[in-house]
């Protein structure tokens, strides 16, 4: 198989990632309460996914380091290897407890056409997830991957050249503006894009690959995925009432006629097919260059927990809800720390042979790290505001990401220098 092509087909591991139920429901909700004016909103996270993605490749591909190994190299000593397993415990711990939202998502998917019970698709989904991850190789991953992106591609396209859209109004939406009460929402079509995971997924699977490669698969998948969340959007403008996958599919056969709810099926299936998928698949790559002992083994029983957790889970019918609030605060923790990492790892002139950042790419980092600490300080606190009863100010957030941002400079500057 043509390189290009190959490579295309192994990054589409990171499409099929972040476009998941959460997405779906992210999107969908966003179009319907705001219409088209978020789309420059995914857009952006379009752009930061390719940032952040690309550094952890590249800085892996020159290295020949996955991204633990290369934190090890950036906070060195005693301290690291904690810090190292805190950061992948909490992005395991993460993919744990979105996998059974993951499973739900495809089940609720195959519903909406079909009436076949919880019990058995969930067996079926599990079964297809653990063959597919028990080969270990993301090559092959990846090649059912594709097809799966390629079918929601073109579902979600479908709906939206089938329905009658104002095409101007969806091209203003491009320019960036921030309707009333949007911010959050905003926040959310971003950290919904930008995964944490995927930037180790990201790091794992660039072995073998030249930058220029990798740069075709990286930009052509993550842009395929961004097209994908914006059809996605745009089908949710079309919602009337409260958000539910029932009421979007309505809503759509209201335009369309009973198909609505078919390609919606399929499309929300494959979603939630392909993220339960790369959820184990992530997190069963961290655990490898975790724990470098015996990587085999605890790659192989990394995989059988997490999906094993989604199942039961899902199963039992009970909510993972301790756990996705407890994962929600640490990603909000880990996403701006490892774009910060990402950052000083891409100025370190001793890690990269005396190659450090240009200024081009300092100033997108400086860009997407700042959306990413904001993101994190909103989840966290929304957290903490369900506890304490009370609302932020906008003004402590750019107070705090500023500071954040003077101690990374002065940190960039000592680097940059060391050879």
């Amino acid at each position: 198989m043509p390189k290009k092509i190959s490579s295309i087909i192994l990054w589409s591991l990171i499409a099929a990632a972040f476009i998941g139920p959460g997405t779906i429901t992210t999107a969908s909700a966003a179009g319907a309460s705001y219409q088209y004016d978020l789309m420059w909103a995914l857009a952006f996270a379009v752009f930061a996914c390719i940032v952040l993605q690309e550094a952890s490749a590249k800085l892996s591909i020159q290295t020949s380091l996955e991204l633990p190994a290369l934190l090890g190299k950036l906070y060195p000593g005693k301290f690291s290897k904690s810090l190292i397993i805190a950061i992948g415990g909490s992005v395991i711990l993460g993919c744990l407890a979105y996998e059974a939202g993951n499973m739900l998502g495809a089940i609720s998917g195959i519903q909406l056409f079909t009436s076949f019970s919880t019990p058995w698709i969930l067996t079926i989904i599990t079964i297809g997830v653990a063959a597919l991850l028990a080969l270990g190789k993301p090559a092959i991953i990846g090649n059912f991957l594709s097809v799966i992106v390629a079918l929601m591609g073109i579902t979600f396209l479908y709906l939206v050249f089938q329905a009658n859209h104002p095409w101007p109004l969806i091209a203003k939406g491009f320019t960036p503006s921030v309707p009333s009460g949007s911010l959050w929402m905003i926040l959310g079509l971003v950290g919904t894009t930008v995964v944490p995971y995927n930037l180790f997924l990201g790091s794992g699977i660039s072995k073998g690959q030249s930058i220029r490669e990798m740069r075709i698969g990286l930009y052509i998948s993550v842009i395929l995925g961004g097209l994908i969340s914006m059809a996605i959007l745009i089908n949710g403008s079309l919602l009337q009432g409260s958000f539910s996958f029932v009421n979007l599919a309505a809503s759509l056969d209201a335009q369309l006629g009973s198909y609505g709810s078919l390609f919606l099926g399929l499309g929300l299936f494959a979603a939630g097919f392909s993220s339960a998928i790369t959820a184990p698949f992530a997190a069963a790559i961290i655990s490898r260059g975790i724990w470098t002992k015996n990587p085999a083994n605890s790659f192989h029983l990394t995989w059988i927990i997490v999906l094993g957790g989604g199942f039961i889970f899902g199963i039992s019918g009970l909510k993972p809800i301790p756990l996705i609030i407890l994962a929600q605060a640490t990603n909000g923790l880990i996403l701006p720390l490892i774009a910060i990492s990402l950052w000083l790892l891409v100025n370190h002139a001793q890690i990269n042979n005396g190659k450090v950042a240009s200024v081009r790419l300092n100033l997108s980092f400086l860009i997407v790290t700042s959306i990413a600490i904001l993101l994190g300080m909103n989840q966290l606190w929304n957290l903490l505001a369900k506890w304490l009863d009370e609302t932020i100010k906008p003004y402590l957030l750019i107070g705090v990401t500023g500071i954040l941002l003077v101690f990374i400079f002065l940190k960039i500057k000592k680097i940059r220098l060391s050879r």
